[in-house]
């Protein structure tokens, strides 16, 4: 995969980095109540995309979107520009 299609092992963990914090500060969660699961990145490469999957939303599925996110990370930066719920 090209580099604007695909996050580079290299970016990973500063990505990963901008999720944990902003997961802490703007919704409280602690490391133990999510998994995240990069989701590759935007069409024009300018965003990773992460989903910061709840437990609670693992334990009992329920229609909608229950807690978890869809965060849109900018590369160059490394931090969260848009927050989205599941549908």
């Amino acid at each position: 995969m090209s580099e604007a299609t695909h996050v580079q092992s290299a970016e990973e963990s500063r990505i990963a980095e901008a999720a944990v914090t902003y997961l802490g500060q703007s919704k409280q969660w602690k490391p133990g109540e999510y998994r995240l699961q990069p989701r590759g990145v935007t069409p024009d490469g300018q965003y990773a995309i992460l989903w910061a999957v709840h437990v609670e939303d693992e334990r009992n599925p329920t229609p909608g979107g229950g807690r978890s996110l869809e965060l849109h990370i900018h590369r160059a930066q490394c931090r969260v520009t848009r927050a989205l719920c599941f549908q």
